[in-house]
């Protein structure tokens, strides 16, 4: 009770100052005079008018009897008056001490106008409920430092908030003093955020100290997960309670994470469960506040006359990541606008672009300004600077852009279309010729047939060798929440093809001889990279784990599932938060039964035996290997070569005494290049392809500039021409950069081979030059051409409609699209926009799962528990 604790203290003065005056120190008697004043003053401010009326008479007559003891008007009456004014003021101080109804004074503390979103709605349930509450607004002073934690420049942004929001000087406001009732903070680093901080008085620990109720709401709305960087913060310590947008929000790792996978942690993990309170978000109840009350300029009305607008949202990690790709996208884009006068293109860069760019990358800064100028200059739309990004979004139709900003989750619930062009590497239009262009993932091959996963497409398709026309066996689905299958096997028993699955949550048996489908669900799958390859032993199938924490065995006769844990629990420890891949390849030692497993991210090796189950683990070589191809020098040696996944020493061991020789970096040759990670710059995948031949490893790129042979007698490796008719990196067209951005080879299996058969020189092997499938003979160097390519009625049947993509994407996003490389481009959006069709209410209720009070009502729901939690 802020108010009324303040206004006992008022009236214990006016007591002291009548006390007095009682004594004769008539003098005194304007002190009574003012310290009534203000104790009336006090008592309007933090009453309600009806509550307020049984104490104003008392109030007015003290006040007239002090001014006529004052002014010397009392005379001889004067001791009888102050004998009243004794007990009017005792009654004062005892009805007020016994006052249920005194409003609750809230203070808001927001120290960046851009984030005052966050907490608007809040004040504005307080400040219209003026029968229980007051509310201030008090924008903090606020440093960016510089790198030692000093403090650079000091700012105050007071003059940035909206016109309606009355607000204090913070310099005329000690907090201390006032005790408000609660206090509302959107800032929860205290000390420990490097570039800004905001005054010491103003952190939690000092703030905890001036009210009774300490109120954290975070600056950003999230998906589904609630982020790991936001899990442990200094003001969770001090806070009685924090907004956050539902109950039990899982954690998503960051980069270096110490969640492993498979472990789910939640909020609830790091700080209490009483403190946290899932009413939602203010930030959501802002966009239909926007909605209702638009306020956009004059000239932005004049340029837009009706047309749909689309929010182009560019972000300082993409150009820092994306570099040229990056430029070149925003080139794509403001092409396409420049060409459509039937819409409006809304461009708002982050505020800190260029300064972050100049700073980090500053050969990429002159290319942006030039995109910049361009933009500005030849009209193609309009350039947002102003302050208020949430106004903004009330006058947009869709969202373009990034799939990681915060604002995608603005635009999915307020039920706009959000549209996700994080392709880097597509800079134009595909033509009609480029889509037909198939590119295939894992494939077999046999006299008549192809047999091959179109992962565009999420189909599984068969290919006539001879005419090369293509059909559809089975399709997985065509919306991005469509579950995948990464590989497969056909057994030469039953002729049955088995698929194992990535995202899929059941296992996947295909008869071609009836076209029936069966599905066999396993339990707890992931959400993606559950299982990579399958192994046959007898008449059971074992799909090895990519990322789920079990191989697992299928009973064909009986389709009984076995789960084998234990065996994986060694190399758990070596998974990244960044990696999370399990196991990489295989080799036999003993056919048909003993296996050797690999571990993808390590140098552990596990001998499993297919029959029992049992099994071991060993380490080959230094710790810092990994491996992505395992390759017996010839069968029953016991000797392998252990090619490296994302470092580059390659491994030879002689299981039969354990001595492993290292190739280091120093076996490559002095012209070999390998394309780094786009998002953590270390080195990508080195090979696409294994093959032993006549004495020779062929190794043909992934990311790598050059195919390469090892020499196994000589240990050596060497630079081979494979007499193409193009280089490594070439394209036909920009638009085969975006086909196969991983691989460069895709590898066949081919039934019946065992591992004592002699290496069979031909392959089937796509390239992304083209999507052309070559069927190579790595003996002769010599090749045949399959064009692969849809049909353009093909390519129309397999596209699905805009409409029809909009779903779940990726673990966070519940409703969206996302821009595809061969059918959804950035014009077909625009053409979706602009039909108006969008079901905004069943994107909403896809969102309203992410968050509570999606109605705008977050604000009135945080005030009423406010009011609850005072009493």
């Amino acid at each position: 009770m802020a108010i009324q604790n303040r206004l006992l203290s008022k009236l214990k003065s006016a007591d002291v100052a009548l006390e007095m005056v009682v004594k004769g120190n008539f003098r005194d008697a304007h002190v009574l005079l003012q310290r009534m004043k203000e104790a009336q003053a006090l008592c309007k401010k933090g009453l309600p008018q009806i509550t307020y009326e049984k104490y104003g008479e008392i109030y007015d007559d003290l006040i007239m009897t002090s001014r006529q003891i004052q002014s010397g008007d009392a005379r001889n009456d004067a001791q009888e008056m102050l004998s009243l004014c004794r007990e009017l003021l005792q009654h004062l101080a005892k009805e007020t001490a016994k006052e249920q109804n005194f409003k609750k004074e809230i203070v808001f503390l927001p120290y960046k106008g851009a984030m005052w979103d966050s907490l608007e709605s809040i004040w504005r349930a307080v400040y219209e409920d003026r029968e229980h509450c007051i509310a201030y607004v008090i924008p903090i002073p606020y440093c960016d430092r510089n790198p030692d934690g000093t403090a650079k420049e000091w700012h105050c942004e007071r003059d940035g908030f909206p016109k309606d929001v009355p607000t204090l000087d913070w310099q005329t406001v000690d907090l201390e003093q006032m005790h408000p009732d609660a206090i509302f903070i959107h800032n929860p680093y205290d000390n420990f955020n490097k570039a800004t901080s905001v005054d010491s008085v103003y952190y939690s620990q000092n703030l905890r100290k001036c009210t009774d109720l300490l109120a954290y709401v975070p600056y950003f709305v999230t998906g589904r997960r609630w982020p790991e960087l936001h899990a442990m913060q200094p003001v969770y310590q001090d806070m009685d309670f924090m907004v956050v947008q539902k109950e039990r929000m899982e954690i998503a790792p960051m980069q270096f994470s110490e969640i492993k996978e498979n472990e789910i942690r939640y909020l609830e993990d790091y700080v209490p469960e009483e403190k946290l309170v899932p009413l939602g978000s203010p930030k959501i109840d802002r966009v239909y506040y926007c909605e209702q009350h638009p306020d956009m300029p004059k000239a932005w009305l004049d340029y837009i006359a009706g047309r749909k607008v689309i929010f182009y949202n560019t972000s300082i990690s993409g150009i820092l990541q994306q570099g040229e790709r990056f430029l070149n996208k925003m080139a794509y884009i403001f092409d396409i606008f420049s060409r459509r006068k039937d819409v409006v293109l809304l461009w708002r860069p982050h505020p800190l672009m260029e300064s972050c760019v100049q700073s980090v990358r500053p050969e990429l800064l002159e290319g942006y300004l030039e995109l910049k100028q361009r933009f500005i200059g030849g009209q193609i739309g309009i350039f947002d600077d102003t302050p208020d990004l949430d106004m903004t979004m009330a006058v947009c139709d869709g969202y373009l852009g990034e799939g990681s900003s915060s604002v995608v989750s603005m635009f999915g619930y307020a039920g706009k279309p959000v549209f996700l062009a994080g392709d880097w590497m597509l800079h134009r239009e595909p033509s009609v010729e480029e889509r037909c262009a198939l590119q295939i993932g894992a494939h077999i091959y046999d006299k008549d047939y192809s047999y091959f996963m179109a992962p565009l497409y999420n189909k599984f398709c068969r290919m006539r060798r001879s005419t090369g026309e293509i059909e559809t066996l089975l399709d997985f689905g065509r919306t991005p929440a469509s579950k995948n299958y990464g590989s497969f096997l056909r057994d030469e028993d039953d002729r049955r093809f088995y698929f194992s699955p990535g995202s899929a949550e059941s296992i996947c048996i295909y008869d071609e001889s009836t076209g029936e489908r069966q599905d066999i669900p396993f339990d707890n799958p992931l959400e993606f990279g559950n299982f990579g390859g399958i192994l046959k032993y007898e008449q059971y199938l074992f799909f090895l784990p990519n990322r789920y924490p079990a191989m697992v065995r299928l009973d064909e006769k009986t389709g009984e599932l076995t789960y084998y844990k234990e065996c994986l629990q060694e190399i758990l420890p070596t998974v990244t938060a960044q990696h999370m891949e399990l196991l990489g390849p295989c080799a036999w030692r003993s056919y048909p039964n003993l296996i050797y497993m690999s571990a993808l991210q390590s140098n552990r090796v596990m001998l499993f035996d297919l029959a029992t189950g049992e099994y071991s683990w060993q380490a080959v070589g230094p710790e810092d290997t990994d491996c992505c191809g395992m390759v017996e020098e010839a069968y029953g040696s016991g000797i392998y070569w252990l090619f490296p996944w994302r470092t580059k020493k390659i491994r030879r061991w002689d299981a039969n005494n354990g001595a492993c020789e290292v190739l280091g970096e120093e076996a490559y040759l002095a012209d070999y290049d390998c394309q780094t990670d786009w998002w953590n710059f270390t080195d990508q995948y080195k090979f696409s392809g294994i093959i032993r031949l006549d004495g020779y490893i062929w190794l043909t790129p992934a990311y790598g500039n050059m195919a390469l042979r090892l020499d196994m007698a000589e240990k050596r490796l060497e630079k081979v021409d494979m007499k193409l008719p193009f280089g490594w990196e070439e394209r036909r067209s920009n638009y085969f950069l975006q086909q196969s951005p991983i691989t460069s080879f895709g590898g066949a299996w081919i039934p019946g081979r065992r591992p004592w058969d002699e290496d069979l020189p031909e392959r089937a092997v796509q390239f992304t030059y083209d999507n052309r499938l070559y069927w190579y003979d790595f003996r002769t160097r010599t090749y045949r051409e399959q064009p692969c390519r849809l049909t353009e009625a093909q390519m129309r049947e397999w596209h699905p409609t805009m409409e029809e993509s909009f779903t779940k994407v990726g673990l966070d996003i519940p409703y969206a699209t996302t821009e595809h490389r061969a059918y959804r481009s950035v014009s077909q959006f625009i053409d979706y926009v602009k039909s108006g069709c969008h079901d905004r209410d069943k994107q909403r209720r896809a969102w309203s799962e992410l968050a509570n009070n999606v109605d705008g009502t977050c604000g009135e729901k945080v005030k009423e528990e406010v009011l609850r939690r005072l009493g």
